[in-house]
């Protein structure tokens, strides 16, 4: 029952919706009238309400909890799976600033884009490796150091790089000359963004939200060679040491400066 029907439960008969006469009663016309927009601002504050949770909430909704609660969606997440993450967008928190919330977000913003295989490496040669199957990232120390950026490395221990293996997908190699040129459709630095898919510009931001505070991403590369940078390597030349001139850089990979 309504407030409108409630009103109309309590006032007296001359404000009945039907006279003793049996005809409509112009009383209980004004009376209807006035209550029906009772009724539909409760209407209205009751899906506000559940507008502000998501599981609740409806799908064009969902966007403004998200900025709410800082977590990004990917392009082509579907709305149950992005309701789940937002709800849980606390304990996320809880866990940010480490190498396993920085490859869970980006896994989950390649929902339903593709699986690439990521990982995430420190100065120090200490691998974060994230499993599509099971949705779990392993660490490993290898040692001697496998990753040797430049003649600074084991010194400036602040340094990681996330290592987006990008072979089979979803950015494309895009080469100096090549079409379309730069500025055109998708056409960027050394690397394609697939038409409405995964942009380049998300995931240095994702890295960048959920990074440690003291730690400077040197950058994010981007593989289109699936036997670069893995963390089984037992040295280098991948990288050699002089990866501080961009001209000595394996030219199967694009490198994006992310920073602090």
């Amino acid at each position: 029952m309504g407030i409108r029907d409630y009103i109309a439960a309590l006032s007296p008969p001359w404000l009945e919706p039907v006279g003793e006469d049996g005809e409509p009663s112009v009383g209980g016309g004004i009376l209807y009238a006035a209550t029906t927009n009772l009724d539909a601002v409760a209407q209205w504050l009751t899906e506000g309400i559940k507008a502000r949770f998501p599981d609740t909430a409806p799908p064009d909704a969902l966007g403004y909890i998200g900025n709410d609660r800082q977590i990004d969606r990917g392009p082509a997440e579907g709305a149950p799976g992005y309701a789940v993450r937002l709800r849980r967008a606390i304990d996320t928190w809880r866990n940010a600033g480490g190498a396993r919330t920085i490859l869970s977000q980006l896994a989950a913003y390649f929902t339903n884009i593709g699986t690439p295989p990521m990982r995430l490496v420190s100065d120090s040669s200490v691998w974060h490796v994230y499993n599509w199957v099971t949705g779990i990232t392993t660490k490993t120390v290898v040692s001697p150091a496998n990753w040797i950026w430049d003649g600074f490395t084991g010194t400036r221990w602040w340094r990681g790089w996330v290592i987006v293996d990008t072979t089979a997908g979803p950015f494309t190699r895009h080469l100096w000359g090549s079409v379309p040129l730069w500025g055109g459709s998708g056409g960027l630095w050394g690397v394609d963004e697939p038409p409405g898919g995964a942009k380049v510009s998300d995931l240095v931001r994702i890295i960048k939200k959920w990074k440690p505070a003291n730690v400077d991403v040197h950058h994010l590369v981007l593989t289109f060679n699936s036997t670069l940078f893995e963390s089984t390597d037992t040295a280098p030349p991948n990288p050699n040491g002089n990866y501080d001139n961009p001209a000595n850089r394996d030219p199967g990979a694009t490198y994006i400066p992310v920073g602090t």
